[in-house]
């Protein structure tokens, strides 16, 4: 059985709201996945783009049939009854999905289009527009609160980080791993869920869709698997890490193999674990003293030192994977 349909927004990336009569009429490129191929790629209003389909929603439940179509006419894709599924047709490519999921994949598309405005322009939180917008949609009011710790609140204006109430249940994280986690870490994923700059770095989260971005089942994988290999090749183990009872625990992967770690620490509170970037090839190792969403937030701004990730362009942006 196929998952929910997936999709991302991508805003321009200098200057998204030129040329808009206001920050509502935003255009951005959207694509979306279903049956894990990509079904479609068009520039739209992002918060036309939710309306059209929020209108198909609701045409699904007296039709056999319905459109997702723009205010201007464009008609962005059509949707077919198949039973319990809902088959999705893009020009010549198809894809289906589960007709209980259309609400819910509704509601993300509503609750992404206004995050995203959100994150480039904080104000509109209180915007009536959105608000009636979101009234209209029965998404309610934005919960939305302020960023205390500065790094993350550096590292989400720096790539867009587009904030959505995300709840995690932390004591059945402890309970899964035997660990807590940094403070700032669990107020990155609190508001903004699990995700990935630009589709390479992504920060794993407990309850994650995919169990490979779930870090309650992912979080001592890689523990298990270096104690095995160093028992039989010692030499390889990091000289920092000799001589020390650790846990290590997998918060954060790359597209081409990095992988980020805390290095935990029995006794010792997570805002003082240090993180490590792994890479298998060479058997590579850094460390940092600096906290999570310092070293998320160096990377975003070109100044970390590592060369096992490269330094995130300046206009990467964070795509949420909730």
């Amino acid at each position: 059985m196929s998952g929910p349909p997936n999709f991302a927004f991508e805003p321009p990336r200098t200057d998204p709201c030129d040329g808009a009569a206001s920050c509502a009429d935003l255009r951005v490129h959207v694509h979306l996945w279903i049956e894990h191929g990509n079904l479609s790629s068009a520039d739209r209003p992002v918060l036309d783009y939710a309306s059209a389909w929020a209108r198909a929603r609701d045409a699904r439940r007296d039709a056999d049939g319905a459109e997702v179509r723009g205010a201007d006419g464009t008609v962005c894709c059509t949707l077919e009854r198949d039973g319990d599924r809902v088959r999705v047709r893009s020009g010549e490519r198809t894809g289906a999905f589960d007709l209980a999921g259309l609400d819910a994949f509704v509601e993300r598309v509503a609750q992404r289009a206004c995050s995203l405005l959100y994150a480039l322009h904080p104000h509109l939180v209180d915007d009536p527009s959105l608000l009636a917008f979101r009234e209209d949609l029965g998404i309610g009011p934005p919960r939305v609160a302020p960023v205390a710790d500065a790094d993350l609140r550096a590292l989400a204006e720096a790539t867009l980080m587009q904030p959505y109430p995300y709840a995690v249940d932390w004591e059945a994280v402890r309970a899964a791993t035997g660990f807590g986690v940094p403070a700032d870490y669990r107020a990155l994923v609190e508001r903004f869920g699990p995700g990935a700059f630009d589709y390479y770095l992504h920060v794993l989260a407990p309850g994650a869709e995919l169990d490979a971005h779930d870090s309650a089942k992912r979080a001592l994988w890689w523990d298990e698997y270096l104690a095995e290999y160093w028992e039989q090749s010692p030499k390889d183990l990091p000289e920092r890490l000799r001589g020390k009872a650790f846990t290590i625990l997998n918060w954060g992967v790359t597209e081409d193999g990095a992988h980020l770690f805390w290095i935990a620490e029995e006794g010792v509170a997570p805002e003082r674990w240090p993180v490590a970037i792994h890479t298998t090839e060479g058997q590579r190792w850094e460390f940092y003293e600096e906290s999570t969403t310092a070293v998320l937030a160096a990377l975003a701004h070109g100044e970390s030192p590592t060369d096992l990730i490269p330094a995130f362009d300046v206009t990467a942006i964070y795509h949420p994977l909730w």
